[in-house]
């Protein structure tokens, strides 16, 4: 009989092996990064081309002199004000700086690339620029300002949770009736002319007022006599 011999179960005190997709020690970090620098290794389908060398990596800055491929993008001692390595428009130099990620267009995954936000200034390694609950890139679709928490998508930039009165009449936007709408009675019609969704109703029948009125006669004049 071959003997087997049972994997002990993960344990603070247990030594780490890399790369096996176990994490021994429970320390909650990634088992594809030994390093320690936040990026995986290629082996663990990352991009970390010395996952030994927490030094090298691909939002590392790249020392033009020492023969390394530092930021991992398979050149050697390139010039970093002169190299974009993801063609977000910035150089690797200038994203080092900012605190971006050289091999990535959109550092902080909001929609918006890191060249953009910093035009726009907003800022490239947070998501929501102004912490109102909305992405940069959703507010920029929106209209909103990413950069003031006062204006959130979805019509409340007032920041208060209500819809906007912008004509301030009393009445919020969701409730008021276009000033060119024709409310009366007598056409039957309730027509939009600012482009709104019109309402259609069946207006009060002159004849039949007409006739109620008549009636209405005759019964007192038959009371009176």
């Amino acid at each position: 009989m071959t003997a087997t011999t049972a994997t002990p179960p993960p344990t603070p005190a247990r030594p780490e092996t890399w790369y096996n997709g176990v994490d021994e020690d429970c320390n909650g970090g990634s088992d594809y990064d030994q390093d320690g620098d936040g990026y995986d290794a290629i082996l663990g389908d990352g991009n970390d081309c010395d996952d030994e060398d927490a030094a090298i990596n691909p939002g590392a800055a790249e020392d033009v002199s020492n023969g390394i491929d530092d930021n991992c993008n398979d050149s050697v001692d390139e010039d970093p004000s002169k190299t974009d390595t993801d063609g977000d428009g910035l150089t690797d130099l200038e994203e080092t700086e900012a605190g971006t990620d050289p091999s990535k267009t959109d550092t902080d995954d909001d929609g918006i690339d890191d060249k953009d936000e910093i035009d726009l200034g907003t800022d490239p390694t947070n998501p929501d620029s102004d912490g109102d609950g909305a992405t940069d890139g959703e507010e920029q679709d929106a209209g909103t300002d990413p950069n003031d928490d006062s204006e959130v998508p979805g019509g409340d930039s007032g920041g208060d949770s209500g819809a906007d009165d912008t004509d301030e009449v009393g009445s919020d936007d969701t409730e008021d009736i276009g000033q060119a709408d024709d409310t009366g009675i007598g056409g039957g019609n309730v027509d939009d002319k600012d482009g709104g969704c019109s309402t259609t109703g069946t207006g009060t029948n002159p004849g039949l007022l007409a006739g109620l009125l008549g009636l209405v006669g005759l019964i007192t004049r038959r009371r009176r006599s």
